[in-house]
């Protein structure tokens, strides 16, 4: 059978057509599902909400694929080297579908990524020398943030500095198109300018929300990288509660000897919330 579907999900094309119209009922396209295929054109059925990494990866003779706007989700490398993908990056260095960052064309030196784009696929955006800056939610940010220089003397020396830097783009378009706060393996170089950079072009409806979600990372990324300046904004927006935490936090930042936050947060309860007692606080907690 030229198909393998299981269960609603399309697992391999083992065809030699070229014309493929995947059936009704499909609801994912599987990892890898057409990778390297000769495939000329694909008729996807609004049946499908995902498409999993590499599912049409180097398909060097794909002109035309058909994708419904019930797709919500599109995995690294989808299309990446096929000639459908090629052909749109032509017209635009950013592949962009059904409000999905895909891809990216690579000898590209500025980005800037429209309004409209909710989602990105893990490197959509690769990092190649020639980019310089890329623009988001009306944040920019580029080589400031790239911990390794494109310049090295070894092809696996410039691969790893590629995989990290691709990383770190990743993980703050992860900030500014999800809001997550959670920081990333390399989040010493970019997390808290990114947040500063948040917290200056967005208003604090937008921004105070995630906060608050990711409030416990955030304070400790802040007290340990001591960022004192970042911290004190944050406490003075009067956004935040920190009625349960704040003696962990002033714990947390004497025991890794950070005395001048220790200072700025012992300040900050007692001019916000006072000595109370710890049955005091439970019953504010509970409404007892």
């Amino acid at each position: 059978m030229d198909f393998e579907i299981k269960d609603g999900v399309f697992i391999k094309y083992h065809g030699i057509e070229t014309d493929i119209i995947i059936p009704e009922g499909v609801t994912e396209i599987r990892r890898e599902a057409f990778y390297e295929s000769e495939i000329k054109r694909v008729v996807i059925p609004d049946s499908v909400t995902r498409i999993g990494d590499q599912a049409f990866f180097c398909c060097e003779q794909l002109e035309t694929i058909i994708i419904p706007e019930s797709v919500k989700y599109i995995g690294c490398a989808a299309f990446t080297l096929s000639l459908w993908a090629e052909k749109q990056l032509e017209q635009n260095p950013l592949l962009i579908i059904n409000h999905i960052l895909v891809d990216s064309f690579w000898e590209t030196e500025h980005y800037v990524i429209p309004d409209d784009v909710t989602d990105f696929s893990l490197s959509a955006i690769e990092w190649y020398p020639p980019l310089k800056s890329i623009t988001c939610r009306g944040i920019q940010f580029g080589e400031e943030f790239y911990p390794y220089d494109w310049d090295t003397p070894s092809y696996s020396e410039y691969d790893m500095c590629r995989s990290i830097n691709t990383d770190i783009i990743d993980n703050i378009l992860g900030m500014l198109l999800h809001k997550n706060l959670n920081p990333g393996k390399y989040q010493k170089n970019y997390y808290c300018s990114v947040l500063r950079k948040m917290l200056d072009a967005w208003p604090e409806s937008e921004i105070y929300p995630a906060i608050r979600k990711y409030i416990r990372v955030v304070m400790v990324v802040l007290m340990n990288e001591n960022q004192t300046a970042l911290l004190q904004r944050i406490l003075d927006s009067g956004q935040l509660d920190m009625t349960d935490m704040i003696d962990e936090y002033i714990l947390h930042a004497n025991q890794r000897k950070k005395y001048e936050i220790q200072v700025l947060l012992m300040n900050y309860k007692h001019q916000h919330i006072g000595y109370q007692s710890q049955e005091e606080i439970i019953r504010k907690k509970f409404e007892l």
